[in-house]
């Protein structure tokens, strides 16, 4: 086994994405545990229960861990099936299933089936955000004269599902909540958690520490960066903006910002990057601010765990951060909003900048923790399974 971890670490990446694709769509049903009578299967993704937890970069792996833990804990067995599975599943050996993707999909076709199902949402109504990104990368081609296309955008039958489904789970807010309004099912909101370490160091911040950092995942537009570089350029600051995420992975968005990614001393592209190792934290020592004007959220967990760091969030109310004694809202979906409220950031004093920080890394252990996301599952569990 070691043998084979080490010769996994030589293979090249794209030999990596291609195995890993092929275990993940036709592997089958893996049985995490078996705990009672009661059977549930999962349809989410099945790498947090065969991998080691180390250098996660999506909440959804701790997701995972939290729902099986908690069903453990009412003596319901589990099945995962990765959502991209397209063989066949007997489902009359569940009570329950939990997830979305094609085995969610197919689960409505099984004749004689008496599921329970319950659909799991990472984030807003799949359609809300499909329009709401499309509207913004279209705003940005016609602004320059560009043809990108949509990141995210999903074409599985979601809202079939979704209307079909007896019961739905999602992660965010009150405003990602207000996304699914036209639905009549029961409806239950799980916060979103920060993907940090819990036993962190705190970060010592330097002296007069101003910089901004954007952190987030694909879908560059959607995720508001063309707004940050945009304002950044007009702020007359000494600070400087740190950009980390798959940017490069959109090569067109990027070399439309190359000159900035590459040549512009103020602006500092660093790619991808561990969130819990030095090299991340070094530069949070330089900074005060988190700025994402993301355009449709379930609660992004780039910001959380920046924020867990103690960073103050400059944000959009569609980012669905809640802001309490701490942070600036960004209006509106523009450059103009986004530059007012950087502005706003920068005009906090000292005294202010230490308080919000202190704030911001309260509320997150409070709100946004591994044990607030499993609390909130078990009390929506109880009322969907009724244990």
């Amino acid at each position: 086994m070691i043998l084979l971890k080490f010769l996994f670490k030589l293979t090249p990446k794209f030999i990596k994405d291609f195995l890993r694709e092929y275990f993940n769509k036709y592997s089958g049903i893996l049985n995490v545990h078996e705990a009672g009578s009661k059977k549930l299967l999962l349809s989410y993704i099945k790498s947090p229960f065969y991998t080691d937890g180390r250098n996660i970069s999506h909440p959804n792996y701790f997701e995972c861990i939290a729902i099986s833990d908690t069903l453990k804990k009412y003596n319901i067995s589990l099945d995962v099936i990765d959502y991209r599975y397209e063989g066949r599943i007997d489902y009359s050996k569940y009570q329950y299933i939990i997830g979305f993707g094609a085995p969610f999909q197919k689960s409505f076709y099984s004749k004689g089936s008496k599921l329970k199902r319950v659909i799991y949402h990472a984030g807003p109504n799949i359609q809300h955000t499909n329009f709401i990104e499309a509207k913004r990368v279209n705003e940005f081609n016609n602004l320059n004269s560009l043809s990108l296309s949509p990141e995210r955008e999903t074409y599985w039958p979601w809202v079939f599902s979704t209307v079909s489904a007896h019961a739905i789970i999602h992660t965010g807010n009150s405003w990602t909540r207000s996304t699914y309004n036209e639905f009549e099912q029961d409806l239950y909101t799980l916060p979103v958690m920060s993907i940090l370490d819990e036993a962190h160091e705190p970060i010592k911040f330097n002296d007069n520490a101003r910089d901004f950092i954007w952190i987030g995942g694909n879908g560059a537009i959607w995720k508001g960066l063309d707004l940050v570089i945009e304002a950044f350029k007009m702020l007359k600051t000494d600070s400087k903006l740190h950009i980390f995420g798959p940017v490069i992975n959109e090569p067109d968005f990027y070399n439309f910002y190359k000159d900035e990614f590459e040549d512009n001393d103020s602006i500092l592209f660093h790619g991808m990057v561990d969130i819990n190792s030095n090299p991340f934290k070094d530069v949070v020592k330089n900074c005060a601010y988190t700025v994402f004007p993301g355009s449709s959220e379930g609660g992004a967990s780039s910001v959380l765990t920046s924020m867990h760091l103690g960073l103050i969030p400059v944000v959009t109310i569609q980012s669905s951060i809640d802001l309490k004694e701490f942070g600036v809202l960004i209006d509106d979906l523009d450059v103009n909003s986004t530059l007012l409220a950087m502005k706003k950031a920068l005009d906090l004093d000292e005294n202010e900048i230490f308080r919000q920080k202190n704030a911001v890394i309260e509320h997150i252990k409070k709100n946004h923790s591994i044990q607030s996301y499993k609390n909130a599952f078990e009390e929506a569990l109880k009322k969907i399974i009724d244990i």
